[in-house]
């Protein structure tokens, strides 16, 4: 019954998105800020939050993360990226991997995989303020699987087809004193389609505003704004607390609907580990993991 409920969470929000899976939180740190952080990213996470602030990450990152969504097995959400600066003042480029599917009982439903390059450098940079620029080009892809078939299993069902397009974002961060953040990022503002003839559909196109403030030495708040088409417009609010070097607490609410995260970074000896879960009004909550190395 549960998956039941779940499933037909996930078609109406299709439905409405004109879309195939769009996750939103995409790593631990987000998870824990409720989509929160646009405007103050960290390392690697860039990749997948806004590209814009790829133009901070000075060293080399390998990043990589796992969740179910909704807590379901089922429903498996995995990302893997590649980041490292450029000679000169051309930025940093990166490249990630996102992948998701839909199984039962061993059967593959559908499976989903999107794959990007990023860039991000500054624009303009002085001792007070910086202004960066971003972009990332994706390439998404959709393979329907089989449908049920005589025996509903999957087997000798027919084959559903599949679908791929390529996506444009786009990204501005400008900051001052190291202490504000402003951002905006643009997905998909090239409104790409996937699909062919009748079945074509738009893929998710979306606005995120958000700001970040640092009143004190490891405390770090964030604010933004997200709207997709056909969805209501969802504000979104996080606190970062490094206890030390070495720790930091996270956590963030959403409205639309009312979800709050909580989680927590660990750095160690260039590895960084994050952990965040997310409360749902009706589905069961969902727990991520992300592992960063930095060299």
């Amino acid at each position: 019954m549960r998956r039941v409920i779940i499933l037909l969470f996930m078609v109406t929000g299709l439905a409405w998105s004109q879309v195939t899976t769009d996750v939103m939180y995409k790593t631990a740190r987000s998870t824990a800020l409720a989509a929160s952080d646009i405007a103050h990213v960290t390392g690697g996470n860039a990749l997948f939050t806004n590209p814009a602030a790829l133009a901070d990450v000075d060293r080399r990152s390998v990043v990589a993360g796992y969740q179910n969504l909704f807590g379901q097995s089922w429903l498996p959400y995995t990302i893997f990226g590649l980041s490292s600066q450029l000679p000169g003042v051309w930025g940093t480029v990166g490249l990630s991997l996102e992948s998701s599917g839909v199984s039962y009982q061993d059967t593959s439903l559908s499976n989903e995989l999107a794959v990007g390059f990023s860039h991000g450098f500054y624009l303009m940079q002085d001792r007070l303020s910086a202004l960066a620029v971003g972009y990332t080009i994706k390439y998404y892809a959709i393979d329907l699987g089989q449908s049920a078939g005589y025996a509903g299993t999957g087997s000798g069902g027919l084959d559903l087809g599949n679908g791929s397009a390529i996506g444009v974002d786009i990204a501005l961060r400008a900051n001052l004193s190291a202490r504000h953040w402003g951002a905006v990022v643009v997905k998909n503002i090239n409104q790409p389609r996937i699909g062919v003839n009748s079945a074509k559909v738009d893929l998710p196109r979306e606005i995120q505003a958000g700001i970040g403030y640092t009143p004190y030495n490891r405390v770090w708040t964030t604010f933004s704004l997200v709207s997709s088409v056909g969805h209501d417009t969802q504000f979104h609010a996080g606190l970062e607390y490094g206890i030390s070097d070495m720790f930091s607490l996270l956590t963030g609410i959403q409205s639309s609907p009312n979800r709050v995260g909580l989680g927590f970074n660990a750095h160690l000896v260039g590895f960084d580990l994050g952990y965040g879960l997310l409360t749902h009004p009706v589905l069961p909550m969902t727990h991520q993991f992300t592992l960063q190395y930095r060299f």
